[in-house]
């Protein structure tokens, strides 16, 4: 009898024993959320409009107020960036639209300046996946793009901020918005003990999760993350924007081109 109930005890926990492991496994999964502010280099940005004044005395007559409220829209934006081990997904946090028409205006085209027409950013680590979220006549796609969007160098460089030793790194990159061959430097901050590789936008593929993130130029522009929370919990796929269609960058380029010739 006592050998039955050895046989049968083993079989049980052979059964049970890794259930309850793998239980505990997804349960003990990293997840989070981080918020950033937009930031950008006021001084600059008041030095350039105040070039455009001098220089285009008309034209600021007419879009002067605009551009101003523009900046300070741009200045007020916030995002967040949801987090798993393997995957990460950034979007406006849209809680600022002012009630006056022509004000939301101005603050949808903030968000366009800051995102250049997109709505949110996708980063699947494991899978090597990166994909934006946009809308093509009033219809939203998700569009594909190459995984790594940027080489990054580790310069070895710390600094001590928000209560954390950051570590930095760099690279050159082309925006959509410069002309053909001209590479911007993005500077980043990162905390190596929040072993996540994601940051803000798209960036993502640092020993840590991006801190600070600086796109360098006449006015540079970027991401400051002021609230941080990392815990542990269930790993539930991340909520994605539903979508009509899943283009590659290619098809969707081809699209836009289309449109801007009707």
């Amino acid at each position: 009898m006592s050998n039955t109930i050895a046989v049968v005890l083993s079989i049980f926990l052979s059964i049970v024993l890794p259930y309850q492991l793998n239980a505990q496994k997804v349960i003990s999964s990293i997840q989070g959320s981080i918020q950033y502010d937009y930031y950008v280099d006021t001084l600059s940005a008041k030095a350039n409009l105040e070039a455009y004044k001098q220089k285009e005395p008309e034209a600021y007559k007419r879009f002067g107020n605009q551009l101003e409220l523009l900046n300070g829209y741009t200045d007020d934006l916030k995002f967040t960036l949801e987090l798993r081990e393997d995957e990460s997904y950034f979007s406006i946090d849209d809680r600022i639209t002012p009630d006056d028409i022509m004000e939301q205006m101005t603050y949808q085209a903030a968000i366009i300046v800051t995102l250049g027409a997109k709505e949110g950013f996708y980063v699947n680590y494991d899978k090597k996946e990166r994909s934006f979220f946009t809308k093509i006549e009033n219809s939203k796609v998700e569009v594909t793009q190459p995984f790594n969007n940027c080489s990054w160098s580790l310069t070895g460089e710390r600094k001590f901020s928000q209560g954390r030793v950051l570590m930095e790194a760099t690279c050159m990159l082309q925006l959509p918005t410069r002309p053909e061959g001209e590479q911007t430097l993005v500077r980043a901050w990162y905390d190596p003990s929040i072993s996540l590789p994601f940051g803000p936008a798209d960036f993502h593929g640092l020993p840590g999760l991006i801190i600070e993130l600086y796109i360098e130029g006449k006015e540079t522009k970027g991401y400051v993350a002021t609230y941080i929370n990392i815990n542990k919990g269930n790993k539930a796929p991340i909520k994605l924007p539903k979508t009509i269609a899943t283009l590659t960058y290619e098809e969707y380029a081809g699209k836009v081109m289309e449109r801007s010739n009707k």
